[in-house]
């Protein structure tokens, strides 16, 4: 009966030694924090910094940081080593070369950027924050990609992510197509925006986002017939997936090219809202 207490006893020691691990060892929520806050808006560092040119690069020399929430995502693979952010002014890019970056920046997560020393400029008519880069086929300087390290280096995270704050603008296709103003471009290249009672021009129950072997150009078209090209990587996790039937809502982030032309870039089909998928 002794040698039962006994073993009886231990088991019980163990259960509470094993149950007080279980407490100690869940790791607190570690909340993080920047160090800076913005003292410029994106909407102003923008307006600062522009030329009309395709292609340049310029230097911010002053203490400037401005702040964003991450709007973009590469989890789905359409959008690919970028990053977009916006605040209550505007939106931009950042190139960076690195893939994955959702993992860290996750859509509605808060960043602060220091600008002091490092780039903004343009990339075929992009607008962007990246490095130095020569162009050599046209002997200009562009925005080419950031090293992770360097972008790690100017960025801040501040707090958890909070995608609610994220808002796509409702646009028309007529409030951007065939402009190629600077009022324009700054109010639109980079930001998250909503098209309303759209439809794909290619759906026919068939055709899919991007064909296999390369990129794919797709088309939205509004009521008026007024259309933006749609922008679908062959490498999206949604390529196969057939082009939805019918009118809705698509969000994507607005970017300009070298021609003037505006084209849209989706980050999953989670941003095509109230198509039909009946295909008959």
């Amino acid at each position: 009966m002794k040698r039962i207490n006994y073993l009886l006893g231990l088991v019980l020691m163990m259960v509470a030694a094993v149950s007080c691990n279980e407490e100690f060892d869940v790791p607190p929520i570690v909340v993080p924090q920047a160090e800076h806050q913005a003292n410029m808006k994106i909407a102003e560092f923008k307006a600062k910094y522009w030329q009309d040119t395709r292609n340049f690069i310029d230097t911010c020399k002053e203490e400037v940081y401005i702040h964003g929430y991450v709007t973009s995502s590469d989890a789905a693979g359409n959008i690919y080593k970028y990053l977009f952010i916006e605040d209550e002014t505007g939106g931009i890019g950042i190139s960076i070369d690195a893939s994955s970056l959702s993992t860290n920046y996750r859509v509605g997560q808060e960043v602060v950027l220091c600008m002091k020393d490092k780039w903004i400029g343009k990339y075929n008519g992009q607008y962007l924050i990246g490095k130095p880069e020569y162009y050599e086929a046209q002997s200009v300087w562009e925005s080419g990609r950031l090293s992770l390290e360097t972008f790690q280096s100017m960025v801040e995270v501040n707090g958890l992510p909070k995608p609610d704050m994220i808002k796509a603008l409702p646009t028309k296709i007529t409030d951007f197509q065939g402009k190629s103003d600077k009022d324009t471009q700054l109010k639109y290249s980079g930001k998250l925006v909503k098209l309303q009672n759209v439809k794909w021009a290619e759906a026919d129950g068939v055709t899919p986002y991007s064909e296999a072997d390369a990129s794919s150009n797709r088309t939205l078209e509004d009521e008026d017939g007024n259309q933006v090209t749609v922008v679908n990587s062959n490498y999206a996790t949604f390529r196969a997936a057939m082009l939805p039937l019918g009118n809705g809502d698509v969000t994507g982030i607005l970017t300009m090219t070298g021609s003037d032309q505006w084209k849209l870039y989706i980050r999953d089909t989670d941003d095509c809202e109230g198509f039909s998928t009946d295909t008959k």
